[in-house]
């Protein structure tokens, strides 16, 4: 009996009430199945689209945390040249491994904030509703901080959802936060402190963004793969969830790849740019300027061979935005660039 059927039979007839349950039970059921047959199908289509895409990407190198590039081409990197990157990574930086002392702090901010959530409030990367092993939680550097954002023109919900979806998406994100107070709080602005100097002090060109300070710090951000190998190429769109001007990203738990695609086919090529760097365990990495805003980014977990499959994926980070976007900046920085590209999508078809 299909969905409908059922609906016109509970309608018609004069089937017992316990009936009528088991048949519902048995619809929604069939469809809850096929539902996650479908996401499972679609998680490991995405994962063997990011494999290629990271088999062809050119590798990057980084002199002083900065990324360097090849000045005979575009797309290509070389340790020879050492020229800082332009075009669509300018902005991206990376870290060697972060002292010891740093890390810890890092490390218990990042649990601290999961234990006043609670790993059950944590919400799914892709929204409610989505798929649910990827989850998230806000921590928010004191009570100032979460008034900025609430005051700002941003909403915590994922930037395709509108009405009632992005209503439930909002609130299951404002269930998902904590205000950092006391001793954490301390903590919390000691370490970025400590991370932002790190920072500044391995930075050879003077490059580092303006936003990057703890006065523009909002929030730590808490990711838990669970058990997932890949997170899909994505924008953090600024006025939703992916808010800030700066995103800084510490490998907490596992290595991987990072991927950066560029938004843009390039003119030499005329393929859509794509390159690679490993982040281990320990190390963080930095979205700032044209590689914050006109690129996509996207994580492979290093497969952890020494463990049972159970634990092979259990990739865990934590995000530091700083700065927020009023909704003129998030247009002109941020946004025109992939409204156009629809709009050209849209005249192609």
């Amino acid at each position: 009996m299909s969905c409908s059927d059922m609906e016109t039979s509970i309608n018609t007839s004069t089937s017992t009430s316990t009936s009528t349950s088991t048949s519902t039970v048995s619809c929604n059921s069939t469809t809850s199945s096929k539902k996650e047959q479908d996401l499972q199908e679609a998680e490991e289509q995405d994962l063997q689209d990011l494999l290629e895409i990271a088999a062809e990407a050119t590798e990057l190198n980084f002199r002083g945390n900065i990324a360097v590039a090849d000045t005979t081409s575009s797309t290509r990197t070389s340790t020879s040249t050492n020229i800082p990157c332009e075009g669509p990574l300018q902005g991206l930086m990376k870290t060697g491994r972060l002292p010891s002392e740093l890390l810890s702090s890092l490390e218990s901010i990042h649990d601290h904030i999961q234990s006043q959530i609670g790993v059950s409030k944590m919400v799914p990367w892709a929204g409610v509703g989505q798929d649910s092993s990827r989850l998230r939680g806000f921590g928010f550097l004191g009570p100032q901080a979460f008034r900025r954002l609430q005051q700002s023109d941003i909403r915590l919900h994922a930037q395709e959802k509108n009405g009632k979806q992005a209503q439930i998406d909002q609130q299951a994100n404002q269930n998902a936060t904590c205000i950092l107070k006391g001793k954490y709080l301390q903590i919390a602005k000691s370490a970025a402190r400590q991370l932002i100097g790190f920072i500044h002090d391995t930075c050879t060109d003077n490059r580092t963004p303006k936003h990057l300070s703890l006065e523009q710090l909002i929030a730590y951000q808490p990711n838990l793969h669970n058990g997932a190998r890949h997170l899909a190429a994505h924008l953090d769109w600024p006025l939703h969830e992916g808010f800030g001007k700066v995103i800084l990203t510490v490998a907490i738990k596992q290595s991987a790849t990072i991927l950066i695609i560029g938004g843009k086919e390039d003119t030499l090529t005329g393929t859509q740019p794509a390159w690679k760097f490993q982040l281990k365990q320990g190390e963080c990495y930095l979205l700032a300027g044209n590689a914050r805003n006109m690129c996509l980014h996207a994580v492979i977990a290093d497969v952890d061979v020494d463990v049972d499959d159970n634990h092979k994926h259990q990739r865990e980070s934590l995000n530091l935005r700083f700065g927020l976007h009023t909704a003129t900046e998030a247009h002109e920085e941020v946004t025109r660039h992939w409204q156009e590209e629809d709009e050209e999508d849209e005249d192609a078809n």
